[in-house]
């Protein structure tokens, strides 16, 4: 028997599994009807088939973990562990394995993207979750007749508003950046029309998180736009920016009515808890808790993820944080790669202002908060790793 060709079939035979897995924690979560659901068959379609692919393609593997961006998030991840086991606040083997979950599932991203190339990879796993986010617009419409007192949630996995925004925000990047290099004039129209369903369920949401991700998102695209001289794409950002005026036309006193929803006391609360111990924090597994006066209600996450940082891991791990974060923006800042400049980066900014307004211990299973942090940061590891192994290959012809 021939191994090399029953190893093929055995990586193949996982590439599949992964293709699915990845299809449904993009798209899935709008369908599956519950997280531990969800969550059962990411392990068995999107973890699995990924660990074993990095065993079995060697190739792969070692071009990912010699890039300096994994090491970054590999040395992150060794110190949330040492935090961990300094402040012994829970099972440093639960945080270990959460640390590998989200470990495989960068490395899955770049597999995927190497594989197939990102196109493939995301046109048609757009194109899926936007029918899936269409169905639930047309139900909303449908259910309610005035929209002045409810806000869209979703279906599936998807629990709440807030929740839900983080996600149809983060596809709603997504997308808009597909279409900026997408050179088919069809599929940049399926794109566009898909950014405008994203955009509706992102705004139906009345998050005001996601509105002040997406509004830096288009500062970040207009810079990039004049910077390259693609007047062209001038109205694309211009047709966004006319859905918020009319979004805030419409909806706009109820959103200010609802005022900073307690953040500032919220934000001072944990910042007087995260004096307490600022070097190392309190531990991954240690809960949280702010009382605010106030209102007599306590809080359970500081409402900002790069707090929620500090408190978990103290300053050195929100250092660590940030640095991963910075390195890895300014990475796809620099880059001539249209893919890493148009989806890479907007998609990391878009994540790290939304996270300035809300997030808790972001270090855990699959959830909604993925789509401002580990997504984003897959994707940018991924684009950047494929784009210099591509880059080297053109050295060595040339050369």
């Amino acid at each position: 028997m021939n191994i090399n060709l029953t190893c093929s079939y055995v990586r193949n035979f996982f590439l599949v599994l992964l293709c699915l897995g990845f299809l449904i924690f993009f798209a899935g979560i709008q369908v599956v009807p519950d997280a531990s659901k969800w969550h059962t068959q990411l392990y068995l379609l999107e973890f699995l088939p990924a660990l074993a692919l990095f065993f079995l393609s060697f190739v792969h593997t070692k071009l990912y973990v010699r890039s300096i961006y994994v090491k970054l998030l590999l040395f992150l991840f060794a110190y949330l562990l040492l935090s961990e086991l300094i402040n012994q606040s829970g099972d440093a083997l639960k945080e270990f394995k959460q640390m590998l979950l989200i470990f495989l599932f960068s490395f899955s991203i770049f597999y995927l993207i190497d594989k197939f190339g990102y196109e493939k990879v995301f046109f048609p796993s757009i194109v899926i979750a936007c029918l899936f986010a269409l169905i639930s617009i047309v139900q909303f419409f449908f259910e309610n007749k005035s929209l002045d007192a409810v806000r869209f949630i979703g279906n599936g996995v998807l629990s709440n508003p807030l929740l839900s925004s983080h996600y149809f925000g983060s596809l709603c990047v997504l997308t808009l950046g597909t279409l900026f290099c997408a050179k088919d004039r069809k599929v940049r129209f399926v794109l566009l029309g898909c950014v405008i369903i994203f955009l509706l369920c992102s705004l139906l949401t009345k998050s005001r998180t996601t509105m002040v991700g997406l509004l830096g998102v288009v500062v970040i695209y207009i810079y990039l736009i004049i910077m390259d001289k693609k007047s062209a794409y001038l109205k694309w950002v211009a047709l966004i920016i006319t859905l918020f005026i009319l979004f805030f036309i419409l909806f706009g006193d109820e959103i200010i009515s609802r005022g900073v929803s307690l953040r500032p006391d919220i934000w001072s609360a944990s910042i007087d808890l995260i004096i307490n111990k600022p070097l190392f924090g309190y531990g991954g597994n240690a809960g949280f808790e702010v009382f605010i006066s106030k209102v007599s209600t306590s809080f359970y996450d500081p409402h900002n993820i790069h707090l929620a940082f500090a408190y978990h891991y103290g300053l050195i791990g929100l250092l660590f944080w940030i640095s991963l974060l910075g390195v890895l923006s300014i990475a796809c800042l620099r880059s001539r790669n249209l893919l890493i400049n148009y989806i890479g980066l907007p998609l990391l900014v878009y994540g790290a202002i939304a996270g300035l307004t809300e997030g808790g211990n972001i270090v855990g299973r699959p959830k909604e908060v993925w789509f401002l942090t580990w997504f984003p940061i897959s994707i940018a590891i991924g684009l950047l790793v494929v784009a210099g192994k591509n880059s080297k290959k053109l050295v060595n012809q040339n050369g």
